[in-house]
């Protein structure tokens, strides 16, 4: 089973000091079928515009798949 996120910033663009407001839905896909990751641990990684990682967050999925943050 493969897990996979849609994921959503509330802005475009950040500039140093911005607070990130992000969202995303969560699926789980085995042959084919998708769905959604409902009441599941994660560890995201934040990274910048060079890739370079400087948070980590561990969150959990509601019953609809969605973590937010």
């Amino acid at each position: 089973m493969i897990d996979r996120a849609n994921c959503f910033t509330s802005l475009p663009l950040y500039h140093p000091g911005d607070t990130v407001n992000w969202s995303a839905v969560v699926y789980s896909y085995k042959n084919d079928i998708s769905k959604l990751a409902s009441n599941k641990s994660y560890t995201i990684s934040f990274r910048d515009a060079n890739y370079m990682q400087i948070d980590t967050a561990i969150v959990t999925t509601d019953n609809f798949g969605r973590i937010e943050g």
